[in-house]
């Protein structure tokens, strides 16, 4: 098969490869474990790759934060990956105030406690 039809599969938007979240070689392994048919829950696969790409950043630039963040916005599973996504930014101490402020005028009841919870913490007012 192959890598956009795999891609295409497991629900991953060529915005994942771009990033550098999802490399070939780590694509590759997905699929062989999508394949054993275990978990067909296309999210976990993109969960797991965003939580390891999470984990190799010491620092994530501005314009990265912003990209991760609408990558999360426009995951096929929005309401749930992609608001796990969202919290997983916002909770790491060097995500911009630009995406805490996005977040607190956010419609998720969720998402807008967090931010307020990370704005408080940094002793920046929030917007009413």
């Amino acid at each position: 098969m192959t890598s956009e039809a795999i891609l295409k599969q497991l629900q991953f938007s060529r915005a994942w490869l771009g990033l550098g979240i999802v490399t070939p070689a780590l694509l590759a392994e997905l699929w062989r474990e999508y394949e054993i048919g275990e978990d067909i829950n296309t999210e976990r696969y993109r969960w797991r790759a965003f939580q390891s790409f999470l984990k190799g950043q010491r620092e994530i630039s501005a314009l990265l934060y912003r990209s991760l963040y609408c990558l999360a916005e426009h995951d096929p599973d929005a309401n749930v990956m992609g608001q796990a996504m969202r919290f997983e930014l916002l909770k790491r101490a060097d995500c911009p105030l630009e995406l805490l402020e996005k977040a607190a005028l956010a419609a998720e009841k969720s998402l807008k406690q967090l931010a307020g919870r990370q704005l408080q913490a940094r002793k920046i007012p929030q917007a009413a």
